[in-house]
């Protein structure tokens, strides 16, 4: 077994002999960046449009990469720009 980190998510054993793929779209994961969620791999694509949070402001996916707002006891989530306008 191999063991695969992504980010700041925990590492998962993989067998070696399966290629490691998206549990979701089932693409390959080997030359690309994804996140392991529950321990399981998933492309940026299907992670954003199956668990991203929605700007409060904008109402659109905060993907993953975006720069996040949260404020202390509050489950709303803001793009760092909108943020600015509230």
């Amino acid at each position: 077994m191999q063991t695969v980190a992504a980010g700041n998510a925990a590492d998962v054993a993989i067998p070696q002999q399966s290629p490691l793929q998206c549990v979701k779209c089932e693409s390959s994961l080997s030359q690309q960046r994804y996140i392991l969620h529950d321990g399981l791999p998933y492309c940026i694509h299907c992670y954003e449009a199956n668990y991203s949070n929605v700007c409060t402001e904008c109402g659109h996916l905060i993907a993953t990469d975006s720069k996040v707002s949260i404020r202390a006891h509050s489950k709303n989530h803001w793009h760092i720009f909108c943020s600015l306008k509230t």
